[in-house]
């Protein structure tokens, strides 16, 4: 059966038979790389013939050829302007890894790294999180640098449809928990910084495009860091850093401070303190600096946050050792570069002289 191609097909395959129907189509010639193959095989077959009038008119839209009319995309305009775009964007979702807090103290300060409150869910102690937190509140001089995962923060398209129904209250009213757990401590300006965690807000940022979360804390002026952050706390006389995260690389079954460590030697090998949460288990330990660098401190204090989800967790106790209650206060000193700690309240407020 004879048919026809369009003749600027057949003249092309005619001059070179072993254009592919790619190539046809690169070249303008056939509109699909597929229609391209169809009228080479009619062309090999020896069934085509060239039509000079294949292709009908062309039909013009007015839309269309208006849009094709327009200038071409600008590449140096739009590098000029990318520096402000950038501006703009961290404005709005401000993505930081270091700062400098000056607590403007002679005396000595405290600083609490709470992580894994897990507020809203079934296996919360909230007793123990509403003793905790009205001694947050009643002790002077102690501040609170939030350590992740602050909300159990299950999400109704969360894959685990038992973690989701297993919540005592929705996700909404979690946040609700959270902007007036944050008002009470920003209202005494003891809020320093929240850090992103999976339940903390990860999960639904992958989701949505946003972290919630995140906006609660910029909501009262203070950073949140979306990954690890080495800060300075500056108290007294002393410049102290810290390296922090919800969760550090590295894990190991013999030194649950594995992580720490690992970030201390290869990522902050001045820090003073390193501190991690997500774990669920309290722990602490302090390790000689590298006593070759002149600038490097003569003891680093690695800490493990603990959490306050310590009851019979149906997923943690399949895998996991059940969590431990334990939120390190770390107490620096304005005068000499000495850095106490406990998990005990009444410590710390002997410490700070109250």
């Amino acid at each position: 059966m004879i048919t026809k191609i369009p003749k600027k097909v057949y003249d092309s395959l005619k001059e070179n038979p072993d254009l592919s129907g790619r190539e046809l189509h690169q070249r303008g010639l056939a509109t699909s790389s597929r229609t391209g193959r169809r009228w080479k095989s009619y062309f090999r077959q020896g069934i085509a013939i060239p039509d000079e009038n294949y292709f009908q008119p062309r039909v013009t839209s007015q839309q269309m050829e208006e849009l094709e009319d327009d200038e071409d995309f600008d590449l140096e305009q739009f590098l000029e302007m990318a520096p402000q775009l950038v501006r703009e964007a961290q404005r709005r979702d401000p993505v930081i890894t270091h700062d400098v807090f000056d607590f403007a103290s002679k005396k000595p300060v405290a600083v609490m790294f709470p992580s894994c409150a897990h507020l809203g869910g079934r296996y919360t102690a909230y007793e123990e999180f509403r003793t905790a937190f009205q001694q947050m509140l009643a002790i002077d001089r102690l501040y609170v640098g939030s350590m992740g995962d602050d909300i159990e923060g299950f999400e109704a398209s969360f894959r685990d449809a038992d973690a989701v129904y297993g919540q005592i209250v929705d996700i909404k009213i979690q946040y609700k928990i959270l902007e007036s757990v944050l008002e009470e401590l920003a209202s005494r300006n003891k809020l320093l910084f929240g850090v992103a965690s999976q339940h903390g807000g990860d999960w639904t940022q992958r989701s949505t495009g946003s972290n919630p979360i995140k906006s609660l804390y910029l909501k009262h002026g203070v950073p949140f860091f979306d990954g690890m952050a080495y800060v300075t706390f500056k108290i007294g006389e002393q410049n102290y850093k810290v390296a922090l995260s919800h969760a550090f690389k590295g894990t190991s079954a013999w030194n649950p401070l594995h992580p720490q460590m690992k970030a201390w030697k290869f990522e902050f090998p001045r820090a003073d303190l390193v501190v991690m949460g997500d774990r669920h288990q309290y722990g602490w330990s302090e390790v000689p600096g590298y006593g070759w660098e002149e600038d490097a401190p003569e003891t680093v204090l690695l800490l493990q946050c603990g959490t306050m989800k310590i009851l019979n967790d149906k997923f943690t106790i399949k895998r996991f050792s059940q969590g431990r209650l334990g939120w390190p206060v770390v107490v620096f000193s304005p005068d000499d570069h000495v850095v106490k700690w406990s998990t005990d309240l009444d410590d710390i407020k002997y410490w700070l002289g109250d």
